[in-house]
């Protein structure tokens, strides 16, 4: 993330952490958000500006990083770390809604809706 090492690829987005905050939503009507990339690139700017946040606080504190995890700012980071998992889960599921081996379009078409809805929630 910051210190130079690349994440695995499942979590490219941690790699682009000083790039995504400056994204600006592409979103000009409430239609565009029944877009399953617009939500993606909305939940990863979200978790993003959280991480640099957090980041930005750990780089300029001087307690310890006990402290800093344990009492400082513990509260932060379970909810950076709630949406990180929220938005790994919503990666996985979009890639299975709209994945090409699924037969029925009418399966493929309420598996990208559920998608939507999860991305939303």
């Amino acid at each position: 993330m910051r210190k130079g090492k690349l994440t695995e690829p499942a979590f490219p987005y941690l790699n682009e952490l000083d790039d995504i905050p400056a994204l600006k939503c592409s979103a000009k009507s409430s239609e565009d958000f029944i877009n399953l990339s617009q939500i993606d690139e909305a939940l990863k700017v979200n978790v993003a500006v959280q991480l640099v946040s957090i980041l930005k606080k750990m780089e300029e504190t001087q307690a310890s990083k006990k402290d800093f995890i344990n009492s400082l700012y513990a509260l932060d980071i379970v909810k950076v770390s709630q949406d990180h998992i929220r938005y790994v889960t919503f990666l996985l599921f979009k890639e299975r809604a709209t994945a090409g081996d699924l037969q029925c379009p009418n399966v493929k078409n309420i598996l990208q809706k559920f998608c939507m809805l999860y991305g939303l929630n």
